[in-house]
């Protein structure tokens, strides 16, 4: 009965450590969607104010893999918010990695995969349009959509209950693991 009650803790623990990232990155108010070009430099401006600090950017991209690998990097990207005068306020250079443990049916890879990159938060001092640019580098997908998404108001920290689902996760793992230590040495 232990053990059920442990591993009921285990998904609580992990429901709320889910819940919390997505709360954190889908927090404030949507400001701006714009449809990017994969393979291409996109660049654009936009208008943003203090009263809507902090600001989080996101990418999203829908790609097909088109790679039998079992480790493979679909594709690179490059987000960079810039003032009028060229200060940076946001940088960020990553890309999506895959590891998988078997290879990929044909199915599988056909299928599109969509994926939010959840970028750092960024203030703005004075009412002004910003400059931003993005470029998404294919490697091994076919990238058949992406957005940059800036939202406003957003939280800057992860909330209460990713630590606390973690921690949950945790101590309920280790006790699961100390009983049934305890139970095979009777």
């Amino acid at each position: 009965m232990v053990k059920w009650g442990l591993t009921g803790g285990m998904f609580v623990g992990l429901f709320m450590a889910i819940l919390g990232f997505y709360q954190y990155s889908s927090s404030g108010l949507e400001v701006s969607r714009i449809d990017l070009k994969p393979g291409v430099v996109n660049r654009g401006t936009i208008l943003l104010d203090p009263q809507m600090n902090p600001l989080r950017a996101l990418v999203s991209t829908g790609f097909i893999n088109n790679s039998t690998s079992m480790h493979v990097t679909h594709y690179d990207y490059r987000v960079t918010v810039t003032d009028q005068n060229g200060v940076v306020l946001l940088e960020e250079a990553n890309s999506h990695f895959e590891s998988r443990k078997e290879t990929p049916s044909l199915n599988q890879r056909r299928m599109i995969k969509r994926i939010n990159h959840v970028l750092d938060s960024w203030e703005v001092s004075r009412p002004d349009t910003y400059l931003w640019t993005v470029e998404i580098k294919k490697r091994k997908a076919s990238i058949e959509s992406a957005a940059l998404t800036v939202r406003q108001n957003v939280m800057t920290s992860f909330p209460a209950s990713v630590k606390l689902g973690a921690v949950l996760m945790i101590v309920c793992f280790g006790l699961l693991i100390i009983t049934g230590k305890a139970r095979k040495t009777r």
